[in-house]
């Protein structure tokens, strides 16, 4: 009876069109997310409500999109539904399919709990995160979609960004030490040259 499935029943409550959080699709069982937009009987003197026109995208499709997407550097592409907390895309497929969602942590990290809140309240930013998913400190930017009540969220790793950077600085050291060196045979030499009889 899809008159009580949520996608129905939200496009007619909500009388205007949006996107659903992710779920199982009670016909296939794969993850989608659906998009609802009501439509109207307007041969009366107000709009009746006559039914709902629904969209549904395997979550597959978007995850084999965000896994397509290389950032710069190494990084984690997120989308993230803002009215669940259910990612609708993560580097890790069974996130999505067995509806994880963005949470606090346990607390020791107070910046993560503030992050997590502006990001599920829409708002545009970033914030750096003591430990992301047990990959050590991260810098998280996340933007909210004006489409849907999605956010995308993209995670870098300090490690990640930090590693030119390091890479830079040994560089830098051995260059350096190589020019001192040459430096210290060359005045070594002429010393030798000038000292001699």
């Amino acid at each position: 009876n899809y008159f009580v499935r949520p996608w129905y029943a939200q496009t007619r409550d909500t009388g205007k069109g949006f996107w659903m959080a992710p779920y199982a699709s009670a016909d296939s069982g794969i993850t989608i997310v659906s998009y609802g937009y009501p439509f109207y009987d307007r041969s009366a003197a107000h709009p009746v409500f006559a039914g709902a026109v629904v969209v549904d995208l395997d979550l597959r499709v978007v995850e084999r999109i965000t896994s397509a997407a290389r950032l710069s550097g190494k990084c984690q592409l997120l989308l993230i539904d803002r009215s669940s907390g259910a990612f609708v895309a993560h580097p890790d497929p069974d996130q999505v399919r067995r509806g994880a969602r963005l949470e606090g942590g346990d607390g020791s990290d107070p910046g993560r709990l503030e992050l997590v809140r502006r990001l599920l309240r829409g708002e545009e930013g970033a914030g750096a995160l003591a430990d992301w998913e047990g990959g050590g400190p991260a810098f998280c930017y996340y933007l909210p979609l004006q489409s849907n009540h999605w956010t995308l969220a993209v995670v870098y790793f300090e490690r990640d960004l930090m590693e030119r950077l390091y890479d830079l600085i040994l560089h830098t050291v051995a260059i350096v030490l190589v020019a001192f060196l040459l430096l210290a045979l060359l005045v070594r030499r002429t010393a030798r040259k000038i000292a001699a009889p």
